[in-house]
């Protein structure tokens, strides 16, 4: 399934990742660019674990994108 989430805040980003792990497509929308590309390069802004390892998973598999636009986001 292809999923779009939009923000990557505690709730978000948990739930793309959560989703991700779960095989599904997870595109997330977020407007700070600065989280975004932390995020692109691996990295969380927030803890909770095993959240890291499986963001790096995610996006290695190419199941967890991030996007600025919420509109390409949910294309």
């Amino acid at each position: 399934m292809q999923v779009a989430v939009i923000g990557a805040g505690y709730v978000g980003l948990a739930t793309a990742v959560g989703l991700s792990s779960l095989g599904h497509d997870v595109a997330v929308g977020e407007r700070s660019a600065e989280r975004v590309e932390m995020l692109r390069s691996g990295r969380s802004p927030i803890f909770e674990p095993e959240l890291l390892a499986m963001l790096r998973v995610g996006s290695e598999a190419g199941r967890l994108s991030f996007h600025t636009s919420n509109v390409d986001a949910a294309a």
